[in-house]
């Protein structure tokens, strides 16, 4: 294994020195070897020291490398390995009666870190010991992955894909299977020109997962390699990326120019030359590979002005540019070109427009059959001027709702035209439904079906509207009963005319009781098993994971569900709220920034940007963009950030009153956040008392937020846990909650869980 990362020296050196590649040695500031020979001394050292700072128990000691023998035994083990320890290297641990640590400045991890290499030598210890060092290298390589893909993006926004190749050869190295280096590395390739780089890559992932896994390359991982070897074969002499000024390219993956120019054209002429007659061998090779992957019978979808405006003309490179990280990351069912009169000739073309007219601005979006010109699709958007923003970004979110929608008709036998026209009139509707009545979109999916009872496209929205009807209700405490009977009567029929949507079992997670979390994380793990690249099913995961504490995971299926849908401002909100909550608020600031650039001027970045800056960022910029409809109760929180006096705070109780049977689950939840983050730890548990079961288990993803810290320190936190189911899903998964690892617990749950569960 390579050696990757070398870890950062300390500004202060500490008094120690801990060798953790290959054989452990620990060397003490003269430079003199001072290791224990007993590999549980060794052992004990090595797990202070990734824990340095930390007072651990003596039990833990025991039980990680003692754990087959009797207490009484184990004690005496762990004194004689602690003696060993003081005798080789004198004043490097501390103790008291209970626990044993290392200071956290006292011992610096030396060494190159790489995976199987990290403490090589104290394999097989002891079970416990084992699980722990793998885990300790897992998370280790990890980071160093992570470290490593960050920096490779970096090169290629910077247009920079040649300097990333070493990068991407590591990450490689580290973990062979990953899918998300293998898209970076074809980026890298394509940036850099070659053709046959990016099929390499692919062709390499490829066999390395059917070899060792037994399993394919993701279809967005094809749809990629599709797509880039596409964009070279239009760009035969690689013209974008060697930043060679080019007119009708689309900028999708254009890199910064060269600094210089070349010194003599005659020179950069035969390069040229040599250039065209390698990438013709590389075309007739790469189109032969194309045919034999089926990839010309892809439909293509082409993106055109309707007039020859500027705004128009803007209109339409947003949306093509927007389009074109669907099929980056998409599903694989469709290629993306910019030229409507190209060859193969469009299977559907959008044709966009916009206009001013007085104060506002409109645009129009047609889809059109590519073949017959007709018309399959219509809409008109208005929106106030200097909401230009907002405009696009509708724009975009609904053309790729609308493709999805005709590519499934398209792939489900299709629709006569009036049928189809109205199928996507309510598809488009979906987009929007945060602000469009769920109601109305599912008597357009009813009327379709009368048509076609087993059109699987339309039950798929019909309960997706079913579903955001009862959220509606329960948000809103309106007749819940009402919409909670609609969705189980389309239920009932869907299982019997599509019995396999997966649909079924999304919508099943809106009728579960609550409380029940185990039933809808072992529901979502089939569902993510039948249909692994759908983002519904992933942010159900997200929510799932957070309402039992596992945030780590929980951001894992966050970002995984905004790759899969790209176009959706609420999904890359919910990545920023789940880093946010898992306490990662610099990766959440970064994921904020994208944001802005992505959505820049959107009311979707505004509500962003106020709910991360109203928790976590600047309460000033939170109150600059705070609007007239968030309440005095906001006010007097944000007041109370500002300059966190006793004064302020009282205000701030004042204004969240005491918590009723009837308050909402909104308000419930915002006022335990708030009065956690200022120490009101009794206040909190006041509210948790009051609040009745099932809306406090629906509502269990707040304990889990940084602001909870000393409440999930306070065993109260756990009889909580138990009134709401939360500790019979942890002691039944064996999946227990992070902040169960967090420092400065003042019990031990699985301890707890023995001794008070009910």
């Amino acid at each position: 294994m390579s050696r990757l990362l070398k870890l950062v020296e300390s500004k202060q050196r500490p008094r120690w020195r801990l060798n953790c590649v290959g054989s452990f040695a620990i060397i003490d500031e003269m430079g003199v070897d001072r290791t224990p020979r007993g590999r549980k001394a060794r052992a004990i050292l090595v797990y202070l020291a990734v824990h340095a700072g930390a007072r651990i128990p003596r039990e833990k000691l025991t039980e990680l490398l003692w754990g087959d023998r009797g207490e009484s035994q184990a004690r005496s083990s762990l004194r004689q390995s602690l003696f060993e320890i003081r005798s080789s290297a004198p004043g490097l641990l501390g103790s008291d009666r209970d626990h044993v640590w290392v200071a956290h400045d006292a011992i610096q991890m030396t060494g190159e870190v790489g995976q199987e290499d990290f403490y090589a030598d104290l394999n097989h210890i002891s079970s416990a010991f084992d699980e722990w060092l793998e885990e300790e290298r897992r998370q280790r390589t990890a980071n160093i992955w992570n470290s490593l893909r960050d920096e490779c993006a970096r090169l290629l926004a910077c247009g920079k894909g040649s300097a990333a190749f070493s990068i991407l050869d590591d990450m490689a190295r580290l973990d062979p299977y990953n899918e998300d280096g293998a898209r970076l590395a074809m980026q890298a390739e394509f940036q850099a020109g070659h053709a046959a780089g990016i099929e390499k890559r692919y062709r390499d992932l490829a066999e390395v997962l059917e070899r060792d896994l037994g399993v394919r390359p993701a279809t967005e991982t094809g749809a990629l390699r599709d797509r880039l070897l596409a964009e070279l074969t239009q760009d035969p002499l690689g013209l974008v990326s060697s930043g060679v000024e080019v007119q009708d390219v689309a900028p999708i993956h254009a890199a910064e120019p060269f600094d210089q120019k070349p010194a003599n054209t005659a020179r950069r002429t035969n390069k040229v030359i040599i250039l065209v007659g390698l990438i013709i061998v590389a075309i007739a090779g790469m189109f032969a590979a194309l045919r034999s992957l089926g990839m010309t019978s892809l439909p293509v979808v082409a993106v055109a002005a309707s007039d020859n405006s500027p705004h128009s003309q803007q209109l339409s490179r947003d949306l093509l540019v927007k389009l074109g990280t669907l099929a980056e990351v998409g599903s694989g069912r469709w290629r993306l070109t910019e030229s409507p009169a190209g060859e193969p000739r469009p299977s559907y073309i959008f044709r966009a427009s916009e206009n001013v007219n007085g104060a506002n601005i409109k645009a129009n979006l047609l889809l059109v059959d590519g073949k017959s010109e007709s018309v399959l699709w219509a809409r008109e958007f208005q929106f106030r001027r200097g909401l230009e923003g907002d405009l696009r970004q509708q724009v975009s979110l609904t053309a790729g709702r609308v493709l999805g929608c005709t590519l499934d008709a398209r792939e489900n036998g299709g629709l006569p035209p009036d049928s189809l026209r109205l199928f996507l009139t309510g598809c488009a509707a979906s987009a929007e439904m945060g602000e469009a009545d769920p109601r109305e979109v599912a008597g357009t999916m009813r009327e379709i079906l009368n048509r076609r009872p087993a059109f699987t496209p339309a039950w798929a929205l019909l309960l997706l509207a079913d579903t955001w009807n009862m959220q509606i209700a329960r948000s809103k405490s309106s007749d819940l009963t009402l919409a909670r009977r609609q969705l189980e009567r389309d239920l009932a029929t869907a299982r019997t005319e599509v019995p396999a949507l997966p649909q079924i079992s999304l919508a099943q997670l809106e009728l579960l009781p609550p409380g029940a979390y185990g039933e809808a994380l072992k529901l979502i793990t089939k569902l993510k098993q039948r249909v692994p690249d759908n983002s519904q099913i992933w942010l159900e995961e997200s929510g799932a994971l957070a309402s039992v504490g596992r945030m780590a995971e929980a951001v894992v299926a966050a970002r995984r569900a905004a790759e899969l849908d790209p176009l959706s401002p609420a999904v890359s909100r919910n990545l920023i709220e789940h880093l946010a909550w898992a306490g990662q608020i610099e990766a959440a600031r970064r994921e904020l920034a994208n944001a802005s650039e992505k959505w820049a001027g959107t009311a979707a970045l505004r509500d962003a940007q106020f709910a991360f800056h109203l928790r976590y960022g600047d309460p000033r910029e939170a109150r600059r963009l705070m609007d007239d409809t968030k309440g005095a109760s906001i006010d007097a929180y944000l007041a109370a950030r500002l300059n966190p006096t006793a004064a302020s705070i009282k205000a701030l109780k004042a204004s969240l009153g005491r918590p009723s049977l009837g308050e909402p689950e909104g308000k419930t939840a915002y006022a335990i956040q708030a009065l956690a983050e200022f120490g009101q730890v009794d206040d909190v548990f006041n509210w948790l008392q009051r609040t009745p079961k099932d809306r406090l288990a629906d509502m269990s993803y707040v304990l889990f937020r940084p602001a909870l810290q000393d409440i999930r320190r306070d065993p109260r936190m756990m009889q909580v846990a138990r009134r709401i189911g939360l500790m019979q899903y942890w002691i039944a998964s064996g999946e227990w909650p992070d902040f169960c690892s967090e420092r400065g617990l003042r019990y031990r749950c699985a301890d707890f869980a023995k001794t008070k569960a009910a």
